[in-house]
Order: C-alpha cells, then structure tokens, then sequence
C-alpha cells in the first residue's frame, strides 16, 4: 500500500513568486472585509458569539505558525480528555462535566484546529509542509463521505445523530493526516510517545487511587479502574510499547523501575477495569509482538511476560471484586466468557448485528447516510438504535459499502506495512507499536469504536507514529548508503 498522502519534507518545494503574489492578494482581501465582516458580526448577532468566532480565527493563525506545537498540546489532551460519567468527588467528575450538550468538546475543537492550522500553513506556505503529493485516500474518503451526506438528507435521517457521524467519522481521519505529516523525524517521534507516557501513567496512577478510594467508574454492580474505549486503548498501547522497550534493551536497574513505576499500574489498570475486548487484545498483541520478534528478543519477552503474570496473580490472589467473589475468579470467567453462546452480551450483539443486516439490506450500496439508525433489537430495547457493537457493520450502514472497502484496504496495507517493516528493520518500538493492531481489530468486531472518537483518533496517532518511524529508518539509510526510497517511503 504506498502512504503517498503523507507529505515529502526532505527537499522542500521552493515558495515560487507566482505563489508569493496568490498570497499577497489573499492577505490583501482578507485585511480590506475583515473590518467590515467584525462590523456585520455585532450588528447581525451576539457579541459573545462574535468574540468566540474571533477568538477561534486568532488561535488558528496562531496554530498555523506552530502546527507542531498544536500537535503536542491535542496529543496530551486526547489522553487525558475525560467523558464517562463517572463518581462525584475525583477529578475525572469535573473534566466530564466540561462537556456540555450542544457544545463541542475542547478535544473535539483542539483536533478541528490542529487539522485547520496544518493545512492553512501548507497553503500559505508558513512552514516547509506542503500539501500530500497524493490525494487519493483523501479523494476517495471525501466521495464516500458525499455520497453518505446526500444519502442521509434525502432518507430525512435524525439531524442530531446525522450531525454526531459527520463529526465522528471525519475526526480520526483529519487527525490522522496532520499526525502523519507532522511526526516526522526520530526527535518528534520520541517527544509524542513520551508526552502519551507521561500522561497515560499520571491518569492512571489517579484513576487507581480513585478506584481504591471507592470513587472509580461505575461498571455494572461495581467499580473500574477506567470505563471508557478509550482509555482502555491507551492503556493496552503503553503496556505492550513498555514490554517492548525493555526487549530492545535497557540497564537492569533502568528495567526494574520502569516495571514497577510504570507498567505494573498500567497492567493494575488493565486487569481491574475487567473489559474483555482489552484483556483478550493484550493477549493478543504480545503474540503478534512474539512472533515478530528476532529470535534473542523473544526470550527476553517470555521473561518479561511470566514476571507480568506473576504480578497479575499476585493481584487478583489479594483481591476481592466485591466481599465474597474473588477478582481472580470474575477475571477469568470475564475472558471465558467470550465464547459463552449464552452470555447476555453475546446474545444482544448477535441480535444486533442480525437487525443491522436486515437493515443494510435495503441499501447495501451507498448505506443508509449518516444518521442513519437500525431497528430495536428483540429482547434487548435499550440498546442505542444509532450505534453497532460492530465498527465495521456501523461503517457500511452509515458509509455504504464504499467506505468499508475503503477501510479494509487501508487496514490490509497498514498490515502488510507492518509486518514488512518488523522483518526489515526489527525495531521493538515499532513492532510493539505496530502489534496493538491486534487489540484495535478486537475493539472493533465488538463495539462502536467510530462513537468512541478518543479510541480512533489514538488508533490513527499510532499508525502514524509507526510509519514515521518506517520513514525515517528509510530516509537514514538512504543518507548513509544511497539507497532508493520506495514510493511508500516517499
């Protein structure tokens, strides 16, 4: 698959003066009805409106100078930002009521003015970005999308759920094309995954101390470390990104505090918020990092993992989920649970998807739009209408089938990207990376992953991380030995 959409900052393009002129007339006509736009604004409606509109215009230019920076501020944000609702007391209670209906949240306006500040600075040609050299993957993303808008207007679907799928969809992926073209050399790399470290082990190490208190997120009878997708996601990426760096090589001291600093609140986290999609991607993912592991590193993980597993059972032996059940006990029959033809959640997703179906099969084509909503589900009523348990089912009722071709494709290439990438260059942060594919594909079959925007827009942050680390393995190898970049490379 080439990623040709990501742009080529190794020979910038020269700002020609035909360029030069095009700007100069846009600054132009800009200064000359921006007066007149401020004077219209607070004759025609509030002045808070006004000033919030201003203020918004203020920020992107500013953003456009410092893209990277803008960069760094939603990455820290997409970790930390908080919607479940969750026990009043702790701190997570007052980041959830931040968001309030009607409004977008400031994660959801951080990423909009990310991908916005991006693309004015390659237009006006403010830092040496310039536009992907191929448009392919946007074109076609932006076909499917038109086709879903016209689709959803003239099927009359729901305006609030219509509006919440424009924004859901199109978030990872404006997300993605920024983080692609702005994590670009080993520098930036290391600055992102430490930023998502840090922030990931500060939230978690206060979502524990939260959930000991007896404040964490109700989850059925009980309590979790953590609730939302995801936050689980990010959990499972810095578990299997921390497994792999201590493979790749770390003093024994520097490994041992890292442990127990870091990944031992992390597997904590992981094993106390009981969700199976999680625990079975973890498992999952620390196959995929084993299999693709040189021969010397697998060693050195099966260690790392039994030391893993003993903390965990030491865990769940000292813990009880409630005063008579036994953690260890709810944990395993939790997993078990997955091939239970009669589990409650197994039985209203199949339903689901059965409803779904029927409902696709009235437009298997274009889908049914955006907003588009299937029918009850027997037996299983409060079930949300206008989501699936299934991304890939929810993308070609909303996007039709053009969008989850368009989805399969891009996720066979990042694959084949992978795996070509860990037999080439056998770098453990990028296969450890690269293997939390495993828990996405687990996420998705089981639950809307498109509602849950944190969860896609961190999936689309990793693989752009993991084919910026591709690149530049490439580009150092062409600088110290003339190689040829491939045209994904480029």
């Amino acid at each position: 698959m080439h990623m040709s959409f990501i742009s080529h900052r190794i020979h910038p393009k020269p700002f020609r003066l035909a360029d030069r002129s095009l700007v100069s007339i846009f600054v132009g006509l800009f200064l000359l009805t921006l007066p007149m736009a401020i004077v219209y604004g607070f004759l025609t409606f509030p002045a808070v409106k006004v000033f919030a509109v201003l203020a918004g215009f203020a920020l992107l230019l500013l953003a456009a100078f410092s893209p990277q920076f803008t960069f760094y501020v939603v990455v820290v944000y997409l970790v930390v930002h908080q919607e479940a609702e969750t026990t009043p007391g702790s701190i997570f209670a007052y980041l959830e009521k931040m968001n309030r209906p009607g409004i977008p949240s400031l994660l959801e306006a951080l990423i909009v003015l990310l991908a916005a500040a991006f693309f004015v600075s390659c237009l006006l040609q403010i830092k040496e970005y310039r536009y992907p050299r191929s448009k392919v993957f946007l074109l076609c993303f932006v076909a499917v999308l038109m086709a879903s808008i016209v689709v959803g207007l003239y099927n009359g679907n729901d305006p609030t759920w219509f509006k919440e799928d424009l924004k859901r969809f199109t978030l990872p992926v404006l997300f993605f094309v920024a983080a692609a073209n702005l994590v670009d050399d080993s520098r930036k790399i290391r600055l992102v995954m430490a930023l998502v470290f840090l922030a990931a082990t500060a939230k978690t190490y206060l979502a524990i101390f939260y959930y000991l208190a007896g404040l964490g997120f109700p989850y059925g009878d009980s309590k979790v470390v953590f609730l939302e997708s995801g936050d689980q996601i990010f959990v499972v990426t810095t578990i299997i990104a921390g497994i792999s760096l201590m493979i790749e090589g770390m003093s024994r001291l520097r490994k041992s505090v890292f442990f127990v600093v870091a990944l031992l609140p992390m597997i904590y986290a992981l094993v106390f918020s009981y969700r199976r999609n999680a625990l079975w991607g973890t498992v999952l993912s620390l196959g995929l990092v084993l299999l693709l592991s040189p021969w010397r590193q697998k060693v050195r993980m099966l260690r790392y993992v039994w030391f893993a597993v003993a903390g965990v059972l030491v865990m769940l032996s000292l813990s009880r989920i409630d005063s008579e059940a036994p953690a260890g006990r709810f944990v395993t029959e939790r997993m078990a649970s997955v091939a239970d033809a009669t589990q409650s959640s197994n039985v209203a997703h199949l339903a689901e998807w059965v409803v779904t179906m029927d409902a696709i099969r009235g437009e298997p084509v274009l889908g049914m739009g955006l907003g588009a909503v299937h029918g009850l589900v027997p037996g299983f009523e409060s079930l949300n209408t206008h989501t699936v348990h299934n991304a890939f089912l929810m993308l070609w009722m909303k996007l039709g089938i053009g969008g989850l071709l368009l989805l399969c494709y891009c996720l066979i290439g990042y694959v084949r990207l992978g795996i070509r990438e860990a037999r080439a260059r056998r770098d453990m942060l990028q296969i450890g990376l690269f293997a939390t594919c495993a828990q996405w594909l687990v996420a998705m079959m089981v639950g809307p992953s498109w509602w849950y925007y944190r969860e896609t827009c961190f999936m689309a942050l990793v693989a752009a991380v993991v084919i910026g680390l591709g690149r530049q393995k490439a580009v150092s190898q062409v600088q110290e030995g003339g190689a040829v970049l491939s045209p994904m490379e480029r």
